[in-house]
């Protein structure tokens, strides 16, 4: 399986260690959310590609998932964001750390 991390929101930063095993290579600690540790004991509302969401790219992760909200179509929500935005530029690439 090829390992591939998943890019983040502007305010979310973590480490991984791609040499750990599957499930284990993000480490709770190292997972930053607007500079504030994640909180393991909290919950957390993710936005995500419906693809992403119910494993259909192999990111189970996120397939235990509760409470959804769909909006618009996943493209829709993107080409409405493009034309709205007058400049899109790319985020920072230190956001995610390999160990």
């Amino acid at each position: 399986m090829r390992f591939s991390p998943l890019a983040v929101s502007a305010n979310v930063r973590y480490a991984y260690d791609a040499s750990r095993p599957v499930g284990d290579r993000v480490l709770p600690s190292k997972v930053l959310i607007g500079g504030t540790p994640l909180d393991a004991g909290r919950t957390y509302r993710v936005a995500a590609l419906a693809y992403t969401l119910i494993g259909a790219d192999g990111f189970g992760a996120l397939s235990g998932f509760t409470d959804p909200v769909r909006g618009s179509r996943d493209y829709e929500a993107f080409r409405a964001y493009l034309q709205a935005s007058e400049t899109v530029a790319p985020p920072a690439l230190d956001r995610v750390t390999a160990l």
